[in-house]
């Protein structure tokens, strides 16, 4: 407050300014909301397709009541169990999409992300200044306006001095509590004992700084008793070479607790003090909606790369499904086209069985009426039988050309 911009902070905002990382915020954002609409059209495309089967289904069964094809809902069951699953998904991405979408927007109307593109010198300018005070090389206050900040800044620096004492003093401690051995010890011990030669092999370890516990043959309840007094005993010693380093942790500890009172107290006069300069407050807010803008920048920048990998996802799959939902459509076109073909088969038979009988009649008419022009005139002689049958076949292959010229006839029609 009131010194500037935190070197930290300004190492952040050029970086994001060297890797023009808004810029690229946006074009992938943009992206990203391409993805998303191309994903969610695709599904209600997938919708409209098996809707439109099923209507088709339905006219056709209304013009050929015969029609024993498959139940489209039924067919369509698994697909459509795959659809509403992925509407689901997308539903629940919607919303992480939108809140993206209006980071998107911030970027173009709100003023902290322009700030994040000047330099560094033009943030300074930009910092509402107090009277007084400054930052130290770690960027931290040392004054604002004449509030000491320095008890403060001592009680942290002293805090941070105990922290790193007491781990120096523990890391000692476990070096030394590894390196201590009572293996030793306790075999003499049980070698004054009367443990029979070579009970060292029989020593099981129980935990704790090495300590173990020699096993002999059997002994009886008083010798028990006097070895267990024996190793309890060592360990007291052993633990004893180490009071020192839990005395020192104590001690730290205590000194800790004071230190954490002192911190808490003088933060809490600073903050009283920092409270009632306008000025100081300014500057805070200022400093704070740069940091706000770069938690944002990497908050999306996660999110993004999410979003980008449930698309990578759900992009391949809905094209499968798309797939699946052009094959279903096609065997159920192909299986009404099958019916008509059948349907048209039977119809082409019955009608070529009506005209061979019609071209019968009509082979027969044709002889009658040329035996009666016959009988008509007079002195000709009567035709014999062999030039009747002969007159049918001319009449019925007159009759048969009649019928190919109708049938050409309908077909270029």
């Amino acid at each position: 407050a009131g010194g500037g911009v935190p070197p930290r902070m300004w190492e952040a905002i050029a970086s994001v300014q060297q890797n023009h990382e808004v810029d690229l915020l946006k074009r992938n954002l943009w992206a990203l909301k391409d993805v998303a609409d191309h994903a969610r059209s695709t599904l209600a495309g997938l919708v409209r397709h098996l809707d439109d089967d099923v209507e088709s289904d339905r006219l056709f069964r209304a013009e050929n009541a015969d029609f024993g094809g498959h139940d489209v809902l039924k067919a369509q069951g698994p697909l459509r169990s795959q659809v509403e699953s992925w509407e689901g998904w997308l539903e629940q991405a919607r919303s992480g999409d939108d809140k993206l979408l209006g980071v998107l927007r911030e970027f173009e109307t709100e003023p902290k992300y322009q700030l994040l593109q000047c330099t560094r010198g033009q943030l300074e300018q930009l910092v509402p200044k107090s009277s007084e005070g400054g930052t130290d090389a770690d960027g931290k206050e040392m004054s604002v306006d004449g509030i000491d900040t320095a008890p403060l800044r001592q009680a942290l620096a002293d805090l941070s001095g105990l922290i790193r004492e007491r781990q120096g003093t523990v890391e000692e401690f476990r070096v030394k509590a590894e390196q201590y051995e009572l293996r030793p010890l306790l075999v003499r011990i049980n070698a004054e004992l009367g443990a029979e030669e070579g009970a060292e092999d029989g020593i099981i370890g129980v935990g704790g700084i090495g300590v173990g516990m020699v096993v002999g043959p059997h002994p009886d309840a008083a010798a028990i008793m006097e070895r267990s007094q024996r190793y309890e005993m060592a360990a007291r010693e052993a633990l004893a070479s180490f009071h020192r380093y839990l005395g020192a942790v104590d001690q730290q500890n205590a000194r800790q607790n004071a230190l954490l009172e002192r911190v808490l107290a003088e933060n809490a006069g600073f903050r009283a003090a920092l409270d009632g300069d306008a000025s100081a407050n300014a500057g805070q807010d200022y400093v704070q909606k740069l940091e706000d803008a770069l938690l944002t920048i990497d908050r999306v920048k996660r999110q993004l790369t999410e979003g980008r990998n449930f698309y990578d996802v759900v992009m391949p799959r809905l094209e499968r499904l798309r797939e699946e939902v052009s094959d279903m459509s096609a065997r159920l076109v192909a299986e009404r086209f099958d019916y008509l073909d059948r349907a048209e088969s039977s119809l082409d038979w019955e009608e070529r069985k009506r005209l061979e009988m019609e071209d019968a009649k009509m082979a027969a008419q044709l002889a009658k009426e040329h035996a009666d022009e016959m009988k008509e005139g007079g002195g000709c002689a009567r035709q014999s039988s062999e030039q009747l049958r002969k007159d049918e076949e001319v009449a019925a292959e007159m009759a048969r050309k009649f019928r190919e010229e109708q049938d050409e006839e309908r077909t270029r029609r």
